[in-house]
């Protein structure tokens, strides 16, 4: 199972103590129950340093990356099964 954080959390990391508050005890709670956490929006080098030394394990973000082109789909004449896991989609730090 995967849990992620939105940016709204993340933005404020490391400077707010509010944000790190929140983040914190998530992260603590997911990793009591063995969750995986993706912390999206890390836009720099030292929320992801952060991040890291709180032993989050998932990470997306402009740090990362810029975003790709978009993937277009065509309708599929029979219904498509879609699995529900989608953890391998998210950059592993």
């Amino acid at each position: 199972m995967l849990n992620s954080y939105d940016r709204s959390f993340i933005s404020g990391l490391p400077n707010s103590s509010k944000d790190r508050a929140i983040v914190e005890s998530l992260l603590r709670l997911c990793q009591g129950f063995e969750r995986h956490v993706c912390a999206e929006g890390i836009e720099n080098f030292e929320q992801m340093a952060y991040l890291r030394d709180l032993r989050c394990d998932r990470a997306q973000g402009y740090a990362l990356g810029r975003p790709g082109p978009g993937l277009h789909f065509d309708r599929p004449s029979t219904p498509v099964e879609i699995e529900p896991d989608i953890e391998d989609t998210f950059i592993e730090t």
